[in-house]
C-alpha cells in the first residue's frame, strides 16, 4: 500500500530535525506571517519562537531558535528585539557590539541634531538598560549593582552647585575634597562594573535562566 504524502513530509522533517530537539506535532503548521508576529509581539516580545522541528511546548535547545547564533547583526539587533525586556540573560556578544553602536549613535545625533539627542537617548534607553540587567543576570548578579550611580550622582550636583557660592575656604576644601571622594568612588565603580560585564556568564543555568551559550558548552556526559 503506497505511503500517504503527508506521511512522507512528516518522515523527512524528522529526518531534519535538529540535534537535542522534541518532535514536531503532525498537526502543526508554521507560516513565515506567523514566525514574524510571534517573534516582534509587543505581547511577548522576548519569547523566542521554536524552529520547524521543535514541538511549541517542548525543551529544545538554544541552537534550536532563530536569531540565537554569534554573527555581529544578529547580537546587534536582539537588544531593540527584546526592547525593555529584564528577565533573563544576555551574553557579551549580545551586549557589547549594541552597547558600543547604540553610544556612538547617541553621540552623532547629539553633534549633528542636538534637538534630537535627547529623543534618541530616550529611545535607547530602555534596550540599553535591558541588555544592561541581563548581563548582569548572566553573571549570577542582581540588577542592585546599578544602584552607585543613581544615588552617588544627587550629592554629586548639590557639591557642584555649592560651589558656585561663596562658602570661605574651609567650606571650599571640603566641597572639593567631597567632589573628589565621590569621582573616584564612581571611577573604581566603573572599572569594576567593566572587568564584570567582559567576564564570560556562569557556565550553565543559574537563578536568572539557562546559559544563552549553552549550545556550546554542552553537560559532561550529555
Amino acid at each position: 500500500m503506497p505511503a500517504r504524502p503527508g506521511r512522507v513530509t512528516a518522515s523527512l522533517e524528522l529526518a531534519s530535525k535538529p540535534s537535542g530537539c522534541d518532535t514536531i506535532p503532525l498537526g502543526s503548521v508554521h507560516s513565515p506571517a506567523a514566525e514574524l508576529a510571534a517573534i516582534w509581539s509587543p505581547i511577548e516580545p522576548a519569547r523566542p519562537l521554536p524552529s520547524r522541528a521543535c514541538t511549541l511546548g517542548g525543551s529544545c535547545p538554544p541552537s534550536c531558535y532563530p536569531g540565537n547564533d554569534d554573527t555581529i547583526l544578529t547580537q546587534l539587533l536582539t537588544p531593540l528585539r527584546l526592547y525593555a525586556r529584564f528577565e533573563g540573560r544576555a551574553s557579551r556578544m549580545q551586549f557589547w557590539p549594541f552597547s558600543l553602536a547604540a553610544w556612538v549613535v547617541e553621540a552623532v545625533v547629539m553633534m549633528v541634531v542636538p534637538p534630537l539627542g535627547g529623543l534618541v537617548i530616550l529611545a535607547l534607553m530602555p534596550p540599553l538598560l535591558g541588555v544592561l540587567v541581563r548581563r548582569l543576570h548572566d553573571t549570577n548578579r542582581r540588577a542592585w549593582w546599578l544602584l552607585p550611580p543613581p544615588l552617588l550622582m544627587p550629592p554629586l550636583a548639590l557639591l557642584f552647585a555649592c560651589t558656585q557660592f561663596t562658602l570661605g575656604d574651609e567650606a571650599g576644601r571640603k566641597i572639593f575634597t567631597g567632589i573628589g571622594v565621590i569621582l573616584a568612588i564612581l571611577l573604581v565603580y566603573a572599572i569594576c562594573m567593566i572587568v564584570v560585564l567582559a567576564r564570560r556568564g556562569t557556565a550553565g543555568p543559574n537563578r536568572f535562566g539557562p546559559d544563552p551559550l549553552a549550545a556550546e558548552h554542552p553537560a559532561s556526559g550529555a
